[in-house]
């Protein structure tokens, strides 16, 4: 569990999410490619810790309980476009649509899963 945090006086989103091998708590990580930030508050579950019980509750292999700087509110919003997980989400200026397109549109957050096809998707709101 983390342990450097000396002071925190802002409610932050904190979720179990998928980090890179060998990711340890008290660690800020970058997730995905577009800059979304987290802090660990646990190492990173692999099979072999959670089949000792070792890793924190609730983790899946490859997960760390992250929590998201900047980042006090997820909603579900529904995208009109296919989304990687972690990457930026924005909304269409236009019809205000959400997408991953910059184009005539104005950044809202990130998407906290990945979609194969148009739907709902939960999305971390954060200042660009």
């Amino acid at each position: 569990m983390a342990k450097k945090i000396k002071q925190n006086r802002n409610a932050q989103v904190t979720l179990p999410l998928p980090v890179a091998s060998g990711t340890v708590a008290d660690r800020i990580v970058i997730l995905g490619s577009v800059g979304l930030k987290g802090y660990t508050h646990t190492d990173r579950a692999t099979t072999a810790l959670i089949a000792a019980g070792l890793a924190a509750p609730g983790l899946k292999d490859g997960e760390a309980t992250v929590e998201l700087i900047g980042v006090s509110l997820v909603a579900e919003l529904t995208l009109a476009t296919t989304i990687t997980q972690f990457d930026k989400v924005y909304r269409v200026t236009a019809d205000g649509t959400y997408s991953n397109s910059p184009t005539s549109a104005v950044f809202v957050g990130y998407a906290l899963q990945t979609l194969a096809a148009p739907g709902a998707c939960r999305v971390a709101f954060a200042v660009a």
